[in-house]
């Protein structure tokens, strides 16, 4: 079952023989399951933990992660348990989309990226209004690639991740205009990924909540407005198409 009504349905993958020539490999957007985050508990999150560490004030490096400690089952019941309040009177927002996207592994699904979002969220930039969240989000590390799927590296997860937050704004007749909560965690790292990577505006510090149910410094929030959200997006459209059979390499 499909969790978007347009989602990215193939990403690229290592060619051993040509690196500069990848090859691609199906992916699906699904609901997330408890299914799917108690594989994520068990055959993804042990490798972040041992192999990365949260930013402890040094340059980035490429072993900083955001997600250490992070439990999937308690952010996945948080995101239920957010959903059932959006549905008491005066709540502004609405309810939390969580999605994984996955691969197809031994006639299963393997959840190589992880995600919250809120397509419907009262909060501020400017002025008060309703704009998508991007709420958690991670994406499998390459260790899971080498000691557990046992296959080339999917690259571009955490910005397909991207890619459905905005899309699940759409698909509840949003404008695309985003927001995201960079971890502190994260560092230098994950600031110049949202930043210069994704193209998104950190917010300048002031007095102005950002949202009421996120109590965070206002310069730790990015923000895409709808034209930036479209932008980043179209980037996306050619692999929202079937992946044909010619063009991959399928594992």
């Amino acid at each position: 079952m499909p969790a978007l009504n347009n989602p990215i349905r193939w990403l690229p993958i290592n060619n051993p023989d040509n690196p500069k020539e990848p090859h691609a490999v199906v992916v699906s957007v699904v609901p997330m399951t408890w299914t799917l985050v108690k594989r994520w508990i068990t055959d993804v999150q042990p490798l972040v933990e041992e192999h990365y560490h949260i930013w402890e004030g040094a340059e980035k490096t490429s072993t900083t992660r955001a997600d250490i400690g992070w439990n999937w089952r308690n952010i996945w019941l948080g995101a239920l348990s957010f959903s059932l309040v959006s549905h008491l009177p005066k709540v502004k927002s609405g309810r939390v989309k969580s999605m994984c996207i996955v691969v197809e592994q031994n006639g299963a699904q393997f959840p190589i990226g992880m995600l919250t979002a809120v397509p419907k969220l009262h909060s501020q930039v400017d002025e008060w209004g309703i704009r998508g969240f991007t709420w958690y989000l991670a994406d499998a590390p390459s260790e899971v690639y080498e000691e557990v799927l046992k296959r080339p590296y999917v690259f571009g997860v955490a910005k397909a991740l991207l890619d459905c937050a905005v899309q699940a704004t759409f698909d509840n007749d949003g404008s695309g205009e985003m927001l995201l909560h960079a971890a502190s965690q994260g560092g230098e790292k994950l600031i110049d990924f949202y930043g210069s990577k994704c193209g998104m505006t950190r917010l300048e510090k002031c007095d102005k909540v950002v949202t009421k149910f996120r109590n965070h410094p206002r310069d730790e929030f990015f923000h895409w407005t709808a034209e930036d959200a479209l932008q980043f997006c179209v980037k996306n459209d050619r692999k929202r198409a079937s992946l044909p059979t010619a063009a991959s390499a399928l594992v």
